[in-house]
C-alpha cells in the first residue's frame, strides 16, 4: 500500500473526504490537493507545502495521544456500547486509575471512578452503568498512570435509531398536507411575495379541508438581491428574512399617520400592484419596497418604546439572543454601506471582533 503524503495523512486525520459521490450519483468527485489545502487554511491549518503539512500533522498526531478521549461521539439509542466509553493512555500502560463525569442534557451529573488494565494499544473501556437517553451530553476524563496525567472532555451524543413515523407524530397512520414555497405565494394583498399571513391563510386552508402540516422552504435571512436569494444560501440561520413580514400588519402603523400616506400614496401602490402582477419573484425591489415603509415603522416604535409592553419585549428579545443578534445586525449595517462581500470591505471592518 502506497504510504500516504503528509498533506493527504492531516486531510484524512481532520475529517476531509478524499472523494464523493454527486447529488445525481453519476459521477464522483476527487477532492484536489489545491481543495484540501483550501479547507485546511480555513480551519487554520498552513499546509501549504509538505514540510507546513508533515509540522501539523505531527502537531495534531501529539495532541490527539494526549487526550484521554475522543472529542466527540455519535452513538444510536440502541446501541450496546452506547453505555460504554473508551479511555486511552500511552502503549503499553500497564494499569491505570481513571475519574469519569457524565453531565447529561438534563438531570444530575453522574462521577465514576476505578483501575483498569488497559489493551495493548493502551484503550480500555469504562461502563457508564447506564446508557444515557437521547440527548447532547458532556464527558469528562482524567487518567493517572506512571506518574503520568491525561485528562479529555467528550460530546456525547446519542441520536435516535430512526426519525419518528407518521404515526408517532400525528397520532393515524396517514395524513396529507401542502409544501408551499413561501416566497411564491399571491394573493390580493400581499406585495407579490408570500408573507406571514399569507401562510397564515394557508394553514387555515388547509386544516379546513382536513391537512395536517404545510411545509414551506427555510425563511432564513436572504440578501435579497441579484442572485443572493437561495433559501439554502443564507446569510445567517438564526434569524429570518424580514421579505416575509406583512408590513401592513406591524402594529405602529395605526400610529403612523407618514406610513399610512406612503402605503396610499399612487406611487407605492402602483409598485405594489406591478409587483403583484409580475412573473416572476423580484426580491430585490419587493425588499426595497417593504423597507421604506418598515424603516418609517421602526422610527415610530423606537420614539414610544421606552415605557411600553412592546418596547419591553424588544429589550427583552435583544437580550435573550446577546451577541448573535449584535453581530448579525453589525453584519447587516456594515453590509449596506460597503456591500454584501465583505471580502472587499476596507481592511479593518473584516475581523467578525
Amino acid at each position: 500500500m502506497q504510504k500516504l503524503s503528509p498533506l493527504h495523512a492531516l486531510a484524512d486525520l481532520v475529517g476531509i473526504v478524499p472523494r464523493y459521490l454527486d447529488q445525481t450519483g453519476t459521477e464522483t468527485r476527487v477532492t484536489s490537493d489545491e481543495t484540501r489545502v483550501a479547507i485546511l487554511r480555513a480551519m487554520g491549518i498552513d499546509a501549504a507545502t509538505p514540510e507546513s503539512a508533515r509540522a501539523a500533522l505531527d502537531e495534531l498526531t501529539a495532541r490527539e495521544a494526549e487526550r484521554a478521549l475522543d472529542p466527540v461521539r455519535v452513538v444510536r439509542a440502541s446501541d450496546p456500547g452506547a453505555g460504554q466509553v473508551e479511555l486511552r493512555v500511552p502503549e503499553g500502560t500497564a494499569a491505570a486509575e481513571w475519574w469519569l463525569e457524565l453531565v447529561p442534557e438534563s438531570g444530575e451529573p453522574r462521577r465514576l471512578s476505578g483501575t483498569a488494565q488497559p489493551e495493548w494499544n493502551g484503550t480500555f473501556m469504562v461502563e457508564l452503568g447506564e446508557a444515557p437517553p437521547e440527548g447532547y451530553h458532556a464527558l469528562r476524563a482524567t487518567v493517572r498512570a506512571g506518574g503520568a496525567e491525561w485528562t479529555g472532555e467528550q460530546s456525547l451524543i446519542v441520536v435516535p435509531d430512526a426519525c419518528p413515523s407518521v404515526a408517532e407524530v400525528a397520532g393515524r397512520e396517514r395524513v396529507f398536507g401542502v409544501i408551499a414555497n413561501l416566497y411564491t405565494l399571491r394573493s390580493a394583498r400581499n406585495w407579490g411575495v408570500g408573507d406571514l399571513s399569507d401562510l397564515g391563510a394557508l394553514l387555515e386552508w388547509t386544516a379546513g379541508v382536513g391537512g395536517a402540516f404545510v411545509g414551506v422552504n427555510p425563511l432564513h435571512a436572504l440578501r435579497n438581491t441579484g442572485a443572493d436569494v437561495s433559501p439554502y444560501s443564507p446569510v445567517t440561520r438564526l434569524f429570518r428574512n424580514a421579505i416575509y413580514l406583512d408590513v401592513e400588519a406591524v402594529p405602529e402603523l395605526a400610529d403612523s399617520d407618514e406610513a399610512r400616506r406612503m402605503l396610499e400614496s399612487a406611487e407605492v401602490r402602483g409598485e405594489r400592484e406591478a409587483l403583484r402582477e409580475s412573473g416572476r419573484v423580484e426580491y430585490e425591489r419587493v425588499m426595497a419596497l417593504k423597507r421604506r415603509v418598515l424603516e418609517v415603522l421602526h422610527r415610530e416604535f423606537a420614539a414610544r418604546a421606552e415605557g411600553s409592553e412592546r418596547g419591553r419585549a424588544y429589550r427583552e428579545y435583544a437580550r435573550a439572543q446577546g451577541e448573535p443578534l449584535e453581530s448579525f445586525a453589525t453584519f447587516e449595517a456594515l453590509s449596506d454601506e460597503h456591500g454584501g462581500n465583505w471580502r472587499e470591505w476596507p481592511e479593518e471592518l473584516r475581523d467578525p471582533e
